[in-house]
């Protein structure tokens, strides 16, 4: 196993405590994997594209623990490695959309935002979370 695959498996292994490093802990993955659907009617979608599934399962507890269903899907890629991929969708209930709001994953009007605020990252336990 690579070296990078083992450091993923450690740190997904590493469960936040406080309520504030989880939504950090959300905002870093949907920031660094994450994509935002539109699917019309003012209906989004979000998917996270991830790579190992201890990752996967991770942002799985992770969103379930901040209340947002989702579901898993696996894929095979098709391109160079053909290694499986891990894709969470995250439907656009509402209270996902506030909850998102909150980690400072989209702005007030459901638009993505470029980085974290200030708020999310403000303390260092929530920067080590992100």
């Amino acid at each position: 196993m690579p070296l990078a695959d083992d450091l993923r498996a450690e740190l997904a292994a590493i469960a936040p405590t406080r309520g504030c490093c989880r939504l950090a802990e959300a905002s870093a993955l949907f920031h660094s994997a994450g994509s935002v659907h539109l699917h019309g009617r003012g209906q989004i979608g979000l998917h996270l594209d991830l790579a190992t599934s201890a990752i996967a399962r991770r942002a799985f507890t992770l969103l379930r623990e901040l209340g947002m269903q989702s579901e898993i899907r696996t894929y095979r890629r098709r391109a160079f490695d053909r290694a499986m991929r891990y894709q969470l969708h995250v439907g656009g209930a509402p209270n996902a959309i506030a909850t998102l709001v909150e980690a400072g994953v989209l702005n007030a009007r459901h638009a993505p935002l470029e980085r974290p605020p200030k708020r999310v990252v403000g303390r260092s336990c929530c920067r080590g979370a992100y």
